[in-house]
């Protein structure tokens, strides 16, 4: 696929409608699992995350996030209250013409992207028809509820 050519995701969270009721449903052990992904799980490498509109009373849940974070990751979580504060990030030149910039609105670049999926059925639906040997499959591991699958670690000795 040649969609599938990056060196790495630059998020943009609008949080406009983000409602008080969502925000308190996000518990320090979500965030905890969240920063764990993003520095252990993620494959891709992750060059920012940006939160644009943000309420003033997420402003702490960024900030117990970014604590959670490593120090380089937690460097490139930034907040900014307005789409002029974004662009000193990003260029108007990449960003949706919802938020001011010359790229193709949100909603026909999400339809672009539903038809490149279409492109891609046959393949999609030769990985869905793929099944697994479930007796291949290691033995399990503890501390596994997180990511859900197991490895083959062995433990070594050393003189």
């Amino acid at each position: 696929m040649h969609e599938d050519l990056a060196m790495g995701e630059i998020y943009v969270i609008d949080c406009e409608n983000l409602k008080l009721d969502i925000v308190l449903k996000i518990t320090p052990v979500l965030l905890k699992q969240c920063a764990f992904v993003f520095e252990n799980v993620h494959s891709f490498r992750l060059h920012a995350i940006h939160y644009i509109n943000p309420p003033g009373y997420f402003h702490n849940t960024i900030t117990l996030l970014k604590s959670m974070l490593s120090k380089k990751l937690s460097e490139r979580v930034y907040s900014h209250k307005t789409i002029d504060d974004l662009t000193k990030y990003i260029p108007l030149d990449l960003l949706p013409s919802d938020y001011g910039g010359k790229q193709k609105s949100c909603k026909e670049l999400a339809e672009l992207w539903k038809q490149k999926m279409f492109e891609y059925k046959d393949r999609f639906d030769q990985l869905e028809s793929m099944k697994i040997n479930e007796e291949l499959r290691p033995e399990k591991l503890q501390n596994d509820e997180l990511l859900g699958y197991h490895g083959n670690f062995k433990k070594l000795e050393t003189d």
